[in-house]
Formats: C-alpha cells, sequence, structure tokens
C-alpha cells in the first residue's frame, strides 16, 4: 500500500523509483520492499516531507478529511468584497466612524479593511467547513 502512494507520487513529479532513492540517499531497491520491510517512522516522515503530504497520506494514500485546508472560492470572494463594500461604506458615509472626536483618517480606514477582510474571510473558511455539503449552495 504504502509503496503503491510513494509510486503513484513518483510518477506526478517525474520521477522513476530508482530516482526518488538516490535522491533521498536510500538503498537501491528499498522502496520496493518498503510494504514488507517495516520501515522507521523516520524514513516514512522523510518521505512524507519530500511529496509535501501527510504520514497518513502516506500510509494509507487518502487525505484525512479534517486535515483538508479549506479555500475560498471566487464567489466567496466576490461576496466577501461586496459585503466589506457595503460595511466600510456604511462606517464612511454614515454618521462616520469617530476616533477621540476626530473623524477617521485615510490610514485607519486602510487598516480597518484590512481587519474587516481577514474577519470575513476567516468566518467564511469556518463556516465552510462546518456545514455540511447538503447545506451549502
Amino acid at each position: 500500500m504504502i509503496y503503491e502512494t510513494i509510486k503513484a507520487l513518483s510518477k506526478e513529479k517525474g520521477l522513476s523509483i530508482n530516482q526518488l532513492e538516490k535522491t533521498l540517499g536510500l538503498s537501491k531497491g528499498s522502496l520496493c520492499r518498503i510494504d514488507t520491510n517495516r520501515p522507521s517512522i523516520d524514513r516514512l516522515q522523510r518521505i512524507a516531507d519530500f511529496f509535501d503530504v501527510s504520514l497518513d497520506y502516506l500510509m494509507t494514500g487518502k487525505e484525512d478529511p479534517e486535515k483538508k485546508e479549506t479555500k475560498l472560492t471566487p464567489k466567496d470572494e466576490r461576496d466577501i468584497e461586496k459585503k466589506l463594500s457595503e460595511t466600510l461604506d456604511q462606517i464612511v458615509n454614515g454618521d462616520g466612524l469617530m476616533f477621540n472626536g476626530e473623524i477617521m483618517d485615510e490610514r485607519t480606514r486602510q487598516l480597518l479593511e484590512v481587519s474587516l477582510r481577514s474577519t470575513m474571510e476567516s468566518a467564511k473558511i469556518a463556516a465552510k467547513k462546518f456545514t455540511p455539503n447538503k447545506y451549502k449552495k
């Protein structure tokens, strides 16, 4: 099982098993026998790090759904930009946000925008992680 995963990852990188063994400093044929020889965790971790995959993935060929990185779609980004624009417009053009009796300056407005964008992106990603697929639109 581990060998099949390594073989597939090597193919993706355009490496033969022999080239991979040489790159990792392993003896020739050691990867072919990896399923039967019980390699050390250190060796498996070195292989996983080389391919930038988790140890779980290397051993099972399956990524843990909990560990998958959730990314924003272009629609999510457009929604965030729209909501951010509306929010900033209400703050700036409404009664205005005041600090110590002074109207917010441009630098403070930019900092507020960056902070709000970051918060909205984090909230959107958190919602994606915890919303079952059947409720997603």
